[in-house]
């Protein structure tokens, strides 16, 4: 056909066997894995599961000589896992560091998941702030033309075990203590009691002879050694101050009964604050994965390969319909019909791809 035609085949390139091995192991990783989103085609992929309470992604880079070079699998949010080290990368994994063109990597990343989902991570706590609505993105702002990573927020888990719904123990924020006024004496040292101070010597004993002491000693004259300890500065200054902190441990428990139904009130405000906050940040999550779908759709990179493809299908069709022309399987009429569509359907995608091509070499 190429004596009477022309020569009408693709000239796009033809992948190499590297390409090839690296699709191959892409296609694995979608088919073993579910919630698979593409970052960046062929490069970076990010995998979504839930552990517990928590929704953890696995951000997966493949390198240029991937599958010749292992990849790279890191976590958010930061977590404490035995697999993970200080840098958030998968370290742990066998798979992964051995990782060879004869490795599944599909099969790889969902050990890994496996082993989240059996063994939980803990995610941590002080490292990670909530943005408040009117403060900045969950993401930094990228370039024109350039397909944004999301980061999901950053979430503190809660200390307690008294949370009613266990979906929210890695949400909840985490409130400091309230202090409460007093009413009564301050008991002197306040956070730390300090104890009288024992004279070396006791004045009342000095003018007493020997047996008078020994009398005083005697078990039979306990209840005047105990009455005479009474009477001690140092001993009445220790029940004044015993009675002052049963006093403030009362009215402390007093506060604390008042307190009681605007903490509850309190408590269940903030469950339904948070009740709220889960279900906006599932949809701010599902629009960010929608909208990351549509910027790779609609690159012009993407939109001037895929009008190349067309471009090539066309005129693919248009060759078959020459070849069924020669085999006498149309008539005149018909093939002159169809396969002229064809050619101005090449034509006009051509056209458009060189077109978009221009425009993106002047805009960079």
């Amino acid at each position: 056909m190429e004596w009477l035609f022309g020569n009408k085949k693709s000239n796009l390139p033809a992948a190499t066997h590297l390409q090839q091995q690296r699709s191959k192991q892409i296609e694995s990783l979608k088919r073993f894995n579910h919630n698979v989103t593409e970052i960046q085609r062929d490069v970076e992929y990010r995998v979504t599961t839930t552990t517990g309470a928590s929704t953890i992604s696995f951000n997966i880079t493949l390198p240029p000589l991937f599958p010749q070079e292992r990849p790279i699998v890191k976590v958010t949010p930061p977590v404490r896992h035995p697999w993970v080290n200080d840098h958030m990368e998968v370290t742990g994994c066998q798979g992964i560091n051995n990782f060879t063109v004869h490795t599944d990597l599909g099969s790889t990343i969902r050990s890994i998941v496996l082993e989240f989902t059996n063994n939980p991570p803990t995610l941590y706590g002080p490292d990670t702030t909530m943005q408040s609505p009117s403060g900045p993105l969950p993401y930094p702002a990228q370039p024109q033309g350039h397909v944004p990573s999301y980061q999901a927020y950053p979430t503190n888990p809660v200390a307690s075990s008294q949370v009613v719904n266990p979906g929210m123990q890695s949400y909840l924020p985490q409130v400091p203590m309230p202090t409460f006024p007093i009413t009564s004496t301050p008991v002197p040292g306040s956070c730390s009691y300090i104890m009288p101070t024992v004279p070396a010597s006791f004045p009342e004993l000095k003018g007493k002879t020997i047996a008078e002491l020994q009398q005083l000693n005697d078990e039979s004259n306990e209840y005047q050694m105990i009455q005479y300890l009474q009477e001690l500065p140092q001993v009445k200054k220790l029940q004044t101050d015993r009675q002052d902190l049963c006093n403030a441990n009362e009215d402390l428990a007093k506060i604390n009964i008042r307190k009681k139904p605007a903490l509850e009130a309190n408590k269940s405000r903030l469950l339904e604050k948070y009740d709220e906050l889960t279900t906006l940040r599932r949809k701010f999550d599902e629009e960010c994965q929608k909208q990351q779908k549509l910027n790779e759709r609609f690159r012009p990179e993407a939109i001037m390969t895929n009008l190349k493809i067309a471009s090539v299908e066309a005129e693919e069709e248009s060759d078959k319909i020459a070849e069924l022309f020669l085999d006498k399987k149309l008539d005149i009429e018909t093939f002159v019909q169809q396969f002229m569509d064809k050619r101005k359907l090449s034509h006009v995608r051509k056209g458009k791809e060189e077109k978009l091509n221009q425009m993106l070499q002047r805009r960079y």
